[in-house]
């Protein structure tokens, strides 16, 4: 080490409610996206291209919102995310 402080950009400043607005301001940016993803173990759903809106975020899955149903998508099959402009 340097023998400098470093300040964390990511540590959680004091107020309390910094942490709720930061999750309302992403729940209300989510735009529409493709989401490419390649399930290994499949022939017949080996690459995929899903389009919607991401609705929710979680530790192993991610939740897309299509125009006629909902999808859980395993994060460990995600290659990436386009989001239209």
């Amino acid at each position: 080490m340097n023998g400098k402080y470093y300040n964390n950009p990511t540590f959680p400043d004091a107020n309390e409610n910094a942490f709720e607005e930061e999750v309302e301001k992403k729940e209300t940016d989510y735009r529409h996206c493709q989401i490419y993803v390649t399930f290994p173990e499949s022939n017949l759903w080996h690459d995929v291209v899903f389009e919607g809106r991401i609705i929710k975020e979680e530790n192993n899955l991610l939740t897309v919102k299509k125009v006629d149903s909902t999808i859980l998508l395993p994060t460990k099959y995600i290659n990436y995310v386009e989001y239209n402009k």
